[in-house]
């Protein structure tokens, strides 16, 4: 009741509502730095782990970590959240090598963790586009080739895919974004209610507001899998079914989970059921 009264007042006493979306808010940067914990990981896994630093154009190192079994029949790109360091997705790229033979290679934004400089939307599409050239060469070694986004990778890797639709086989995104339109009714739908819904309004800012996935993957027709929470506050589910719905590949696919909230995909309760997926899903023709 608080709440409904409190957006009651704003609407009855505010001749324009607006509230602006700050793009920082995907550019939330821990101070935690953590490092490959390669010979301990070796005794539980077998796998291969080394790190990386790509210099990109202006001369800033990018720090990337690659998980792989022995002799990967297949390639994975993970473009990790913003929220934590590479580190926090050591676990799916570990399980996604296992399950899959697969190279895995997780790469750091600007400014985390280990990588130079300091993250911006227009910085890290140039980065992840050099960090992908730089492993160009060696992808028909692989029986596919595959890019997985988890929250922000989920507004990178569309982009990678659209300038390398000819290479990429499947797209993955892990509580993804799909565009500005639609994050800001999910925004009204998830905080605001609803008797009160049409007379606030929200604004993104001007980077935010040239973001579109759904426009991103329009040409790709390979695959397509997508994995969501439905109680997801960070980027509603409707984006996920959004993305799924306009999408024009010949195999598509979107798991919702009921409950996890954002990060969903890789809790303890759903981690094991998306590495599955993805080994199931990357088989199909």
């Amino acid at each position: 009741m608080n709440k409904i009264l409190f957006y009651s007042g704003i609407a009855i006493f505010s001749t324009s509502c607006s509230v602006k979306l700050k793009s920082e808010m995907f550019f939330n940067k821990p101070e935690t730095k953590i490092r490959l914990l390669e010979a301990k990981n070796f005794e539980k896994t077998k796998l291969n782990y080394f790190v990386e630093n790509i210099k990109v154009d202006d001369s800033v190192n990018i720090e990337t970590w690659t998980i792989e079994s022995p002799n990967p029949k297949n390639i994975f790109f993970l473009f990790s959240p913003s929220e934590n360091s590479i580190a926090n997705s050591s676990e799916i790229m570990e399980k996604i090598a296992l399950s899959t033979n697969s190279k895995v290679i997780g790469i750091q934004y600007r400014g985390y963790n280990y990588s130079d400089g300091k993250p911006s939307f227009e910085t890290s599409y140039k980065d992840n586009q050099i960090i992908f050239e730089h492993y160009k060469s060696t992808l028909k070694n692989y029986n596919t080739v595959n890019i997985i986004g988890m929250s922000i990778g989920t507004v990178f890797s569309p982009k990678i895919v659209r300038n390398n639709e000819s290479i990429v086989d499947n797209i993955i995104l892990l509580s993804t974004f799909s565009t500005p339109e639609t994050m800001l009714k999910e925004i009204k739908r998830i905080n605001v209610p609803w008797i009160v819904r049409p007379l606030i309004k929200f604004k993104p800012d001007e980077n935010i507001k040239n973001i579109n996935s759904v426009l991103e993957l329009q040409n790709f027709k390979n695959g397509i899998l997508i994995f969501h929470a439905k109680d997801d506050e960070a980027t509603g589910y409707k984006m996920a079914k959004e993305m799924v719905e306009k999408s024009n590949c010949k195999k598509k696919e979107l798991v919702l989970f009921e409950d996890g909230g954002h990060f969903a995909p890789y809790s303890e309760k759903y981690l094991n059921i998306v590495v599955s997926k993805i080994s199931e899903f990357i088989k199909k023709k």
